[in-house]
């Protein structure tokens, strides 16, 4: 049903009544966004029959147009995918954003086959959104679902921009999402590292593997909370000093190139620095203490203005994530750390060190370099429920200690 408004008319100069009407348009509206259209028809009298009249083709007209609207082009979802792609490269999106949008859409197209982007309903793509929860052989979690629906919904939205299409249907969807409660807290509890455990990956990459690249670059992450692409992307000239304080300025991250997305592009470089952080808050100056400070000081006078302040020793080159991630794996086998440690997790000791030490939330999401995180907010509440039972614990010692 079009929700209509009040027909209205207007008299023209040739004497003659221009009736008006608006509505809804229920094909590019949005729950949030509400899309109206006018239709006219012009009559020479204004009575109650001309008025009925009137109405009767100003909703034939309404329906006539929605139906031009929808029928669209026989574009494939696959050719819109692939359409969509192409603007993001030509929009100079980040390499990581392309290859997460190439993978998604290689799993979507080989759902829908060769549908065409404009019969798939928005049924169709719940259904699909719940074969990935419940169905699929290597079941997705909700936030890796999720991430699916944003693709598929930004390149309808991309088709309906450029006249390729006049719908989004996923725009109405209603997900079925999993009960991950428990997963969750668990989640919390184990994306970071304890003083202890990040003593020992400090202790055994320093003194027992005698790797002191790997100890600055992990030490340096645990003390600003930057993503490891951040760290590596590090250049000398990136570290300022203002005001009697140190500053490393993130403007860019270190990406290394793989895949199906490096294959498809004909890459020559790897290893490559990219002008590109991860989100637009990503720009930012961090503010450096005393162990970051200490680390840049020690290989600053090695280092010339556009060299990069981190460097793998062993190979004599910049950094890559996934050498960093191999090697992490090795030290969860000699130390038997249960946590299985990933990069970010440097990233988020720093956070819950920072929560503990009572910091508001909105400045430790300003210096890592964050608008929104679900994981900080949920490490923040984690350690700050932590500190109320052991706030009542010393309450309830306090009481014992006066009571007579």
């Amino acid at each position: 049903m079009v929700k209509t408004y009040s027909m209205w008319v207007e008299s023209t100069k040739e004497g003659k009544f221009k009736f008006c009407q608006r509505y809804v348009n229920p094909l590019k509206s949005t729950i949030n966004h509400k899309v109206v259209n006018k239709v006219t028809v012009t009559l020479s009298k204004d009575t109650p029959q001309s008025r009925k009249k009137a109405t009767e083709i100003l909703l034939k007209k309404i329906e006539d147009k929605l139906d031009d609207e929808h029928k669209g082009t026989d574009i494939t979802l696959q050719e819109l995918t692939d359409k969509y792609q192409q603007y993001l490269k030509d929009l100079d999106r980040p390499w990581s954003t392309r290859k997460r949008a190439l993978s998604n859409f290689k799993f979507i197209n080989e759902y829908f086959a060769d549908a065409i982007a404009k019969n798939v309903t928005t049924s169709m793509i719940n259904n699909y959104l719940e074969y990935c929860l419940y169905k699929r052989k290597r079941k997705l979690s909700n936030s890796s679902t999720r991430l699916r629906k944003v693709y598929l919904s930004n390149a309808y939205r991309y088709g309906i921009d450029h006249g390729l299409i006049n719908i989004n249907p996923v725009v109405g969807v209603k997900v079925r999402w999993k009960d991950e409660s428990k997963k969750e807290r668990e989640r919390v509890e184990n994306k970071y590292l304890t003083d202890e455990e990040l003593r020992a990956i400090l202790g055994y990459v320093k003194y027992i593997a005698n790797r002191p690249d790997y100890y600055y670059l992990f030490k340096f992450t645990a003390s600003t909370g930057m993503r490891i692409d951040e760290a590596t992307g590090i250049l000398k000239k990136n570290i300022i000093k203002k005001n009697g304080i140190t500053y490393a300025k993130v403007e860019g991250t270190q990406e290394y190139r793989y895949g199906e997305l490096y294959k498809k592009e004909k890459q020559t470089k790897r290893n490559v620095k990219s002008d590109h952080t991860k989100t637009k808050s990503s720009y930012r100056m961090v503010q450096l203490n005393k162990s970051a400070c200490k680390i840049v000081n020690n290989l600053m006078p090695f280092r010339k203005d556009n060299d990069h302040l981190f460097i793998n020793s062993y190979f004599k080159n910049v950094w890559n994530v996934y050498t960093i991630l191999s090697y992490l794996k090795t030290i969860d086998r000699k130390l038997g750390i249960a946590k299985r440690p990933t990069t970010h997790f440097f990233r988020h000791t720093y956070i819950s060190k920072m929560v503990e030490l009572g910091t508001p939330l909105n400045v430790i999401m300003a210096q890592v370099g964050q608008k929104n995180s679900s994981i900080t907010r949920d490490i923040y509440t984690h350690v700050t429920e932590r500190e109320m039972k052991l706030l009542h614990y010393n309450l309830s010692q306090y009481d014992a200690d006066i009571d007579i």
